[in-house]
C-alpha cells in the first residue's frame, strides 16, 4: 500500500536520450507531470490525467512539446497531484 506522494530521482540521470520517471500516488487523483527548463519555461507536458492511486512510471525521450530535441542542459521534473508538487532536476 502506497502511504505519501513520491516523485523519484529520475534514471539515469545523467541520461541520453531518455530517461525514465517514476512515481507513486497514495490516493487517486489528478495527475500532471511537465518538464522545465532551468528559466521555468515549460518544454515538454508528459501527463495530464486522472489516475488511481499507486506506482508508476513513464520515458522523457528529451524532445519539447514540439517534438525537437532539446539541447543538453539541466532540466526540472514537476509532478503535481492537487496542490501538492514534487520537483526534481534532471541532467540531459
Amino acid at each position: 500500500m502506497i502511504e505519501k506522494f513520491i516523485l523519484y530521482p529520475n534514471y539515469p540521470n545523467p541520461f541520453n536520450p531518455s530517461t525514465t520517471i517514476a512515481y507513486d500516488l497514495p490516493v487517486a487523483g489528478k495527475v500532471k507531470i511537465v518538464i522545465y527548463d532551468v528559466l521555468d519555461r515549460e518544454v515538454q507536458s508528459l501527463l495530464d490525467e486522472f489516475q488511481a492511486a499507486g506506482h508508476y512510471t513513464l520515458r522523457w525521450d528529451g524532445r519539447n512539446n514540439q517534438d525537437n530535441m532539446v539541447a543538453a542542459g539541466i532540466y526540472i521534473v514537476r509532478c503535481t497531484d492537487g496542490d501538492k508538487y514534487r520537483e526534481q532536476k534532471m541532467l540531459l
